[in-house]
């Protein structure tokens, strides 16, 4: 099992977190840092940390304001935890990219996110639901846009499927109010 937070020093810096339990929750291990670099804020960002875990390598990848700019930043642990390389922003040109969600596809990482596009509207577009992968060597593709009906996407979710399927879920908050939406598509294998 494996919990991730961001642990609050003296000075408001809020950097990630995780610890783990081999027997179920009985027992947990000390926090591991998944970088040094931290956020100062004197507040709760209300955007948890993403966790991943497939064949003992752990995944995890959480919003910053750091630098005031929003990016996704991850972490990759080959060892189950005990220690973590940091991989770097991977938001590549997204805008006011959150709310990161990992599904675990054939060793990958697959994330998907929210966030403006850079082009739309001088980077104040919808936000919209965008999708990339971070290898199980850690490198990352350019985030790719998932189709979606034109509203401002909140907390998208990924789920693979049977059939070599993958589904995203979002919200979609328009003039109407919200509507949960949900886009089907394949893994390439």
């Amino acid at each position: 099992i494996f919990v991730s937070w961001r642990h609050v020093y003296a000075d408001q810096n809020r950097v990630v977190a995780v610890s783990f339990s081999k027997d179920k929750g009985e027992t947990w291990s000390s926090k591991t840092l998944v970088t040094k670099q931290g956020w100062k804020i004197n507040g709760c960002p209300h955007s948890g940390a993403s966790m991943g875990y497939q064949a003992g390598k752990l995944f995890v990848v959480w919003y910053s304001g750091a630098g005031n700019r929003a990016a996704l930043r991850a972490g990759l642990s080959i060892d189950g935890g005990e220690s973590f390389s940091y991989i770097g922003e991977i938001q590549g040109q997204v805008l006011d990219a959150n709310h990161p969600d990992i599904q675990m596809i054939n060793g990958e990482a697959w994330v998907v996110f929210q966030g403006r596009d850079s082009t739309s509207n001088e980077g104040w577009g919808v936000t919209q639901p965008w999708l990339l992968k971070i290898s199980e060597k850690g490198m990352f593709s350019q985030p790719e846009k998932i189709p979606f009906r034109g509203d401002s996407v909140a907390y998208p979710y990924l789920f693979a499927g049977s059939g070599e399927r993958i589904y995203a879920t979002w919200t979609e908050i328009g003039e109407k109010g919200p509507n949960v939406m949900l886009c089907r598509g394949r893994i390439n294998s």
